[in-house]
């Protein structure tokens, strides 16, 4: 929370030095808009958005690798009934062998999901 907070001070007071710095012209803006650039960047406030920027980043992956997940244990479920629908009735001991590595396979998505 104190990561949000600290961002939205870093924003806010860049968007306080631009909409003074379009009001007040070129020549009027450096000196009057220097400390308040400053207080808005100061080392903390920029350290705490850069983990920020990071923790999104490592978050945004972990959600990408379990949906790459979800979607190879659905696609190996959905291969295994295909398997078990393509099998003779005749052959009884293939079609349980194969019924068995689907319904692993339906668990292992249940699980992942």
């Amino acid at each position: 929370m104190a990561i949000i907070r600290s961002i939205a001070a870093v924003q806010i007071g860049i968007s306080k030095a631009v909409h003074f710095a379009r009001k007040s012209g070129p020549l009027a803006v450096d000196p009057l808009v220097e400390p308040v650039v400053l207080d808005a960047l100061v080392p903390d406030q920029i350290e705490i958005a850069l983990a920020a920027a990071g923790q999104l980043e490592q978050k945004s992956r972990q959600l990408g690798r379990q949906a790459l997940r979800v979607e190879r244990a659905r696609y190996e479920a959905e291969r295994a009934r295909r398997q078990y629908d393509a099998v003779e009735p005749e052959n009884r001991l293939v079609a349980r062998s194969l019924e068995r590595v689907w319904e692993e396979k339906l668990r292992v998505v249940e699980t992942v999901e």
